[in-house]
């Protein structure tokens, strides 16, 4: 016969015996048959079909309750369930989803004042919603990413392994290395950087990949312009340009959040844009060294407006030799680079010549000499071949000339710059 309980402590009391605790009253009684009890009272509840908030509620109570017994394992054992709701309101972002879960149960524990370390559960890293974006973008994908890394990094040359191993601690600890990787056409330099963004998202860590140009940009999944990724503003001549980036803005996390930033084609860009990039990343990770102390390999060739620059002399240089495109026709690759240097062979076509003067000619008359009315109200950018000043002379305007920085090998009085590009505009 069970008597009755006028006070709070006859309640904690079993055979003239006062618990200092209900729990262990209610183990003295048999309601708790063993340390599993708690999970198993999880399990029942999320087989019952709670609700994914009354479960976070039920679980915050089996943890300040103490019964559950090891209350990091039972968190990883069953956190697909307490988030699900979050996994479904945010388009299947498993990791947008967890670490929404974690916020709330963090938040029920501070009515009790208590917090997620105290059971050994780590804190809910307070990510922007873009950088939990990126992360979540790739979670559900690791282990495709690895398997892809791990056959790429099978087919690696000597030289591509060597670079691929020279990331992993910086990758790792967060150390600074500045790399400009460079290679002619056809040496491997975008199946490099891809396996290395590949292996860096796959660890669950940031990538941010850029590149000058755009069609550059979408030769990896998830490129942007550096002028996207950092905003910078697009303004010529320019040498005082200010990225508006936001200190504490979400771009700005995602920058700082990064563990490695690939550029391609920098020398593409203005040397004032890589300052400002460097100015921008100082700033938001707070450390005075270049690009503040990020890991920022450059696939690029050189360029002469990153020989200009200051930070050049934190780079250091990595090329890449042994031709992989064409590895089966060695000389077939070898003229390929003779293209690519612009010291390819000279072929005259003499049977051509009138056949070609004449199509030129009635391309122009039927291009140009028909532009009427709001037709000629625009601008005309033009290649600067031979053909370029006969294109003028249909068009109205001011003509202005661009210059390039390559010496015309072919230039019959001496090393003359060729033109760049031609442009008239209407006035």
């Amino acid at each position: 016969m069970t008597k009755p309980a006028f006070s709070f402590q006859d309640l904690r009391t079993h055979n003239n015996i006062v618990y200092p605790t209900y729990q262990e009253y209610a183990a003295a009684i048999g309601l708790f048959a063993s340390e599993t009890e708690g999970e198993y009272a999880l399990m029942e509840a999320i087989a019952a079909l709670k609700t994914p908030y009354q479960l976070h509620v039920f679980f915050v109570h089996l943890l300040v309750n103490d019964c559950l017994e090891q209350h990091a394992d039972m968190w990883s054992k069953y956190q697909d369930s307490l988030s699900y709701d979050y996994y479904l309101e945010n388009s299947a972002n498993s990791v947008l989803a967890k670490e929404l879960c974690l916020r709330h149960i963090s938040q029920l524990l501070e009515e009790f004042g208590l917090h997620l370390s105290r059971f050994g559960i780590e804190e809910p890293v307070e990510y922007t919603d873009e950088v939990l974006h990126e992360i979540g973008r790739w979670s559900a994908h690791t282990e495709e990413l690895m398997a892809e890394v791990e056959s790429a990094y099978q087919s690696f040359t000597v030289e591509q392994r060597f670079v691929f191993k020279e990331f992993h601690n910086p990758i790792h600890n967060g150390m600074p290395l500045y790399i400009f990787l460079d290679g002619k056409a056809g040496r491997g330099k975008t199946f490099l950087i891809h396996t290395i963004v590949n292996y860096v998202r796959s660890i669950g860590k940031v990538a941010v990949v850029t590149a000058t140009s755009a069609f550059a940009a979408l030769l990896y999944p998830g490129g942007r312009t550096a002028h996207s990724a950092f905003k910078v503003p697009v303004q010529e001549n320019n040498e005082l340009l200010v990225a508006e980036v936001e200190y504490n803005s979400p771009r700005a996390d995602l920058l700082q959040e990064a563990s490695v930033i690939f550029w391609d084609e920098a020398p593409m860009a203005n040397c004032a844009v890589l300052e400002c990039v460097d100015i921008l990343l100082r700033n938001i990770c707070q450390r005075d060294e270049p690009f503040g102390g990020k890991f920022l390999p450059v696939r690029v060739i050189f360029g002469k407006h990153v020989l200009s620059s200051f930070l050049w002399e934190s780079f250091q240089i990595r090329r890449l030799t042994i031709p992989i495109r064409n590895a089966s026709d060695p000389e077939f690759a070898s003229y390929v680079d003779s293209v690519g240097d612009g010291a390819g062979p000279y072929i005259p076509l003499p049977c051509l010549d009138n056949l070609t003067l004449y199509l030129f000619q009635y391309l122009l008359s039927y291009v140009f000499s028909s532009r009427k009315g709001p037709l000629k109200e625009c601008r005309v950018l033009l290649v600067a071949l031979y053909y370029g000043k006969d294109c003028l002379r249909y068009i109205a305007g001011i003509p202005s000339s661009y210059y390039c920085t390559t010496p015309d090998p072919y230039a019959q009085f001496g090393p003359y710059f060729s033109y760049l590009v031609v442009v008239k505009i209407i006035a």
